[in-house]
């Protein structure tokens, strides 16, 4: 095999399409989830950080969390941030690792992560307004 050169914007693509693919065929969903939150970073890497998918999501987290009445206590700034960062992650880090003393075990149906995955981390989302900003001249001032 000869090395070559690639974009990291072309692999996210082929790893969307993969995940798309395993999840309409309801085939290898976790690789689905995983191929799809690989997408989403490589994606969202290139867009601003405000824009990211990731980024509104852990922002909505954070105020669901922040709004929640069932809290039992007050969490401090921090607290909340690693709270939302937590579930913004849950199912792709349940997937992809295994922590010291963590089950070697996952009960999930994958169907229900590898829906939300999808479209919630927004590899849909980050790619169409990865071509937005393809077609404006801030494209071409922005360095890769």
């Amino acid at each position: 095999m000869v090395e070559a050169t690639y974009f990291k914007i072309d692999i996210a693509r082929e790893y969307l399409d993969a995940a798309i693919n395993f999840f309409l065929a309801r085939d290898n969903l976790f690789c689905a989830i995983h191929l799809a939150a690989a997408a989403e970073e490589l994606f969202g890497a290139h867009l601003p950080k405000p824009e990211r998918i990731f980024t509104i999501a852990l922002r909505a987290e954070r105020a669901f969390i922040l709004e929640n009445p069932m809290l039992p206590e007050a969490l401090s700034d921090a607290d909340v941030n690693k709270k939302a960062r937590k579930n913004v992650n849950e199912w792709s880090n349940k997937v992809k690792h295994m922590d010291d003393g963590e089950s070697s075990t996952l009960e999930v149906d994958p169907a229900f992560p590898a829906l939300d995955f999808l479209p919630a981390l927004g590899s849909i989302q980050n790619r169409r307004r990865l071509e937005e900003l393809r077609e404006s001249p801030q494209w071409l001032e922005t360095p890769l």
